[in-house]
């Protein structure tokens, strides 16, 4: 797949999506390493996948994802109250199904 963009609402942030070689390295992170990633390069953020889908990888990413916007956007989420975390893991999860090709409710 080649690079897509995603963004992330309500918050309007923009999150690449990249599954290519060249995508991994200019993260500087080895493909060899993990399935998957959530890295900043060059001032994008990016989730780092494989080819082709993995629903395990896919919602473990969307998961550091989600806790990272979370994060940049000063929202404090705890183990009693993270309910933000689950929609906008949800909804992250969702975008990168359509941008794989998948028919999804994003």
């Amino acid at each position: 797949m080649r690079t897509k963009k995603i963004t992330i609402e309500p918050f309007g942030m923009p999150v690449y999506i990249g599954t290519s070689d060249d995508a991994w390295e200019a993260c500087g992170i080895s493909r060899d390493a993990c399935y998957g990633a959530v890295a900043t390069s060059k001032g994008k953020t990016w989730i780092l996948l494989q080819e082709d889908y993995d629903e395990g990888t896919v919602g473990h990413e969307a998961h550091h994802l989600a806790r990272m916007v979370s994060d940049h956007h000063g929202i404090i989420t705890t183990a009693d109250d993270h309910e933000i975390d689950a929609y906008l893991q949800e909804h992250i999860v969702r975008l990168i199904k359509k941008a794989y090709g998948f028919k999804t409710k994003a």
